[in-house]
């Protein structure tokens, strides 16, 4: 014991000589800053050496890191220029150990203490890497299939001149759609026959584009195209005609509680104008409604911005589909042929990867830049067109918050009517989701030429599967299973499962009769 306590002294004399040493100037500095920081203070339990220490072996972040525990083993700043006096002042017979802590990786350490954006940075670098590599393959094996052709989409409508003129003519049934509930809101139309002449109208609207494009033999993208305005056209004018139909049978006032004073006297009993109806039909909503939130004026650089997005988003679109999407398709076919298993698996990961690119480029093209664009250019005021969907922890979750317009319309005109007429939830949930799963299907089927149902009762799986995760979230309260479903459903398997079945049934179709 005496020679150990000999050994020691040396190193205490050190230090205590090292304390004189200090002038007034550095100890009001090591006052000052350990008063600006008061949770930063120094501790007689810890030894000073233990703590000069633990600065020798870092820079300033490790040392906060190991005094996250403990505050009082943070240092001062006179203490922290003083390193390597510090590591030479260490004695081998100080203890290092002097507490419990658990390793940062475990379980029993405190989520609040735990940083991991190295490993964030790290996966950046790699998704970088492994994508570049892909990109490198991709040029070395199939080369530059790309082909700018700026007249495509003008070539495609030019030639299928019917889906242009049907096209023109969707303004047509908007004006139809007004003159009819001029004529009920005068009593001159019964209000039984007004909701069938709309009906009549709506259904028009939904055949006539579908008849179209399958006798016209159209392209893929002119049909689309066509389908797509078509549906919107469709469900803004189910939403006036409703809208219009209750206003006129209901015998309440209804006002709206966020109107201005000046929108205050528009109320739904109000006779329909016809430059609201326009100015709701190029609106980014699809419920009708007298009075929106409206901002005050139009930002040129927003719209400016919302431009370059999107023009940046399409080419970036047309290259992932042609250099990457399209060839690995192709090359799938022959082993769909073959019945081997394992090589349309490897495909059909292989595709997961830009399909998933283009999905999430395509929602936010349409969702983010586009609908923001129309809105600020019409001060269309609320722009809560999706909210965080990426975290959904159930597909129930994933269905609420992806699209917001979709979801209102059928909460507001589909849903909410079908529990009114006594229908069970379950029972009003399946009627959308059906209604949801014929206009996919038909999206698909139609302008590809073909009767296929497997977009059909995918969605129509979607019931159960709703159904099933809302269960096991409620369970286990993990929100990251059915996270993780959901992007396998979603991303991985469905969507590359669907375009090889779609692209091998078109081919097989259209080019090998």
């Amino acid at each position: 014991m005496s020679t150990l306590a000999h050994r020691r002294t040396p190193g205490r004399k050190a230090l205590d000589g090292a304390r004189r040493d200090e002038s007034p100037v550095s100890a009001s500095t090591t006052s000052e800053s350990t008063n600006r920081r008061p949770g930063l203070r120094r501790s007689a339990s810890v030894p000073v050496f233990q703590r000069r220490f633990r600065l020798a072996l870092g820079d300033e972040r490790s040392v906060l890191s190991l005094a996250i525990n403990d505050p009082s083993l943070a240092l001062s700043t006179t203490e922290r220029s003083k390193p390597y006096v510090a590591a030479k002042d260490l004695s081998p017979v100080d203890a290092i150990h002097t507490e419990i802590r658990p390793s940062l990786l475990s379980m029993d350490a405190p989520l609040k203490h735990q940083n991991f954006r190295g490993f964030y940075t790290l996966g950046g670098i790699v998704l970088f890497v492994m994508n570049a590599r892909l990109v490198m393959e991709n040029v070395l094996k199939y080369g530059i299939v790309i082909v700018p052709r700026p007249d495509v989409f003008y070539r495609a409508w030019y030639d299928r001149w019917p889906c242009t003129i049907c096209a023109a003519s969707f303004p047509l049934f908007v004006c139809l759609s007004y003159l009819i509930e001029l004529g009920a809101q005068s009593a001159f139309v019964p209000a039984v026959l007004a909701c069938t002449l709309h009906a009549t109208l709506i259904s028009l609207l939904c055949i006539v584009p579908i008849a179209v494009v399958h006798l016209s033999f159209a392209d893929i993208l002119p049909g689309i195209t066509l389908l797509f305005l078509a549906a919107i056209f469709a469900l803004k004018l189910i939403s006036f005609a409703h809208v219009r139909h209750v206003a006129r049978t209901s015998t309440t006032r209804l006002r709206d509680v966020h109107a201005t004073d000046l929108n205050e006297k528009l109320t739904l009993h109000s006779p329909a104008r016809f430059t609201h109806l326009w100015w709701f039909i190029a609106a980014p909503t699809l419920c009708y409604q007298e009075v929106y939130p409206r901002t005050k004026a139009i930002r040129s650089s927003f719209v400016a911005r919302r431009i370059c997005e999107i023009v940046f988003i399409l080419t970036l679109e047309f290259v992932i589909l042609h250099q990457y999407i399209l060839p690995t398709i192709e090359h799938s076919f022959v082993h769909m042929d073959n019945r081997d298993i394992v090589r349309v698996v490897e495909r059909l990961l292989k595709l997961a990867i830009p399909s998933t690119m283009l999905w999430l480029l395509g929602f936010y093209l349409f969702f983010h830049s586009t609908l923001n664009l129309t809105a600020e250019l019409l001060r269309f005021g609320d722009r809560l067109f999706y909210m965080d969907w990426w975290n959904a922890p159930t597909l129930g979750a994933y269905w609420r918050t992806w699209n917001l317009p979709v979801r209102h319309f059928m909460l507001r005109h589909v849903y909410a009517p079908a529990l009114r007429c006594g229908l069970s939830p379950i029972t009003a949930q399946f009627i959308a989701f059906f209604l949801s799963a014929v206009v996919h299907e038909l999206f698909f089927s139609v302008p590809c030429h073909m009767i296929q149902t497997w977009t059909f009762f995918g969605m129509l799986l979607q019931v159960p599967l709703v159904y099933i995760t809302g269960r096991v979230y409620k369970r286990w309260k993990q929100p990251i299973w059915g996270n993780v479903a959901f992007w396998l459903v979603f991303c991985i398997f469905g969507q590359p499962l669907l375009m090889i079945m779609y692209g091998h049934s078109y081919v097989k179709m259209h080019h090998r009769q």
